[in-house]
């Protein structure tokens, strides 16, 4: 996917999601040169052994859902694992980047002006550097910038969006 733009997603009639983007199920997603902004939810989401590589992008605005949770920018969960690169998360009303049971690898990327700029939970682990190839570590490297969020690195589990279901044939 490139020089996409997904803008003001909201919830369905059943409140449920409104993400800009959800690749999930063994899904292989390579995103760059796109904007998601001011979406309700999740920005994008990475779940259940999805792959996304994410660069020279945007995701900006993500605001929370009706029942005023996530507000997440990017989610990677459930063994999913993620390489984001050179891209922005800004002003989002949760955390810019969540990562739950799952793996990334964020370089030179500008974490700006979130309520949390990182939340790892779920049994993945946090570390500053390069990549180490575990699949439930989340490496930020030392290019990445934080300014202006309330909170650099949340303490404690945050509430994280399930995966779709998608009704079978």
């Amino acid at each position: 996917i490139t020089n996409l733009v997904v803008q003001g997603t909201r919830a369905g009639g059943d409140g449920v999601a409104g993400r800009g983007l959800s690749a999930q199920s063994g899904s292989v997603v390579s995103i760059s040169g796109s904007a998601f902004v001011d979406n309700t939810e999740t920005g994008v989401l990475a779940a259940v052994n999805s792959t996304l590589t994410l660069t020279d992008s945007t995701i900006d605005q993500t605001g929370l859902d009706p029942s005023g949770q996530y507000g997440i920018g990017v989610l990677v969960a459930d063994g999913a694992t993620a390489t984001i690169a050179t891209t922005t998360l800004r002003r989002g009303q949760g955390s810019a980047l969540a990562v739950s049971g799952a793996g990334a690898t964020v370089t030179k990327c500008a974490v700006l002006d979130n309520v949390i700029g990182v939340s790892v939970q779920g049994g993945s682990s946090l570390v500053e550097g390069d990549g180490t190839g575990d699949p439930l570590t989340v490496a930020i490297s030392t290019d990445t910038i934080f300014v202006g969020n309330s909170t650099r690195v949340g303490s404690g589990d945050i509430p994280v969006p399930a995966a779709l279901s998608v009704p079978k044939n």
